[in-house]
């Protein structure tokens, strides 16, 4: 079993740090950047050198309208 540096309060503080983050940060002001990929190549051209890059972004942008709790329809 691999031995941590951090003591396990310093975890617990951590971990709850995390949740009180996510508790007081609003969703619907974020974008979450899932991933980001990019593919370089090299190509020879009459002109020269010629470098082409393709970056490809997945983003989560969340629409505050989603976020709402449903209506209680029985009030």
């Amino acid at each position: 079993m691999p031995r941590s540096d951090k003591s396990i309060a310093r975890s617990l503080g951590e971990f709850f740090g995390h949740i009180y983050r996510g508790i007081r940060t609003d969703p619907s002001e974020q974008r979450h950047e899932v991933s980001r990929n990019t593919v370089t190549e090299t190509r020879d051209t009459p002109r020269g050198t010629v470098t082409l890059r393709k970056t490809t972004i997945e983003e989560i942008d969340l629409d505050p309208e989603l976020l709402r709790p449903p209506e209680d329809p029985s009030a």
